[in-house]
């Protein structure tokens, strides 16, 4: 906590880090619009996520949490998928 405080040329020290408004192609966002982006963002991850989880990757992974011995008898490469992970 101490070295936070002291480190000015990176956190400002006891005044905290300032943020500039966020710009989208040179057009500064206000709140509504900023929302907005998040909103979008979010809606993006979800949808990742949703798609790797239901992948041959996340159906590997899963079965690798629940039994390393089971997954390699079914033919999920146990040592390529946790180095994957």
């Amino acid at each position: 906590q101490i070295l936070i405080n002291e480190m000015t040329f990176l956190t400002e020290g006891p005044m905290g880090i300032t943020l500039t408004k966020p710009k989208l192609f040179g057009h500064p966002l206000d709140e509504v619009e900023y929302y907005w982006l998040v909103m979008a963002c979010l809606v993006a991850a979800l949808i990742f996520v949703h798609r790797v989880l239901h992948s041959q990757l996340g159906r590997a992974f899963e079965a690798l949490r629940g039994s390393p011995v089971a997954s390699d008898c079914m033919g999920v490469s146990v040592y390529r998928y946790k180095v994957y992970a």
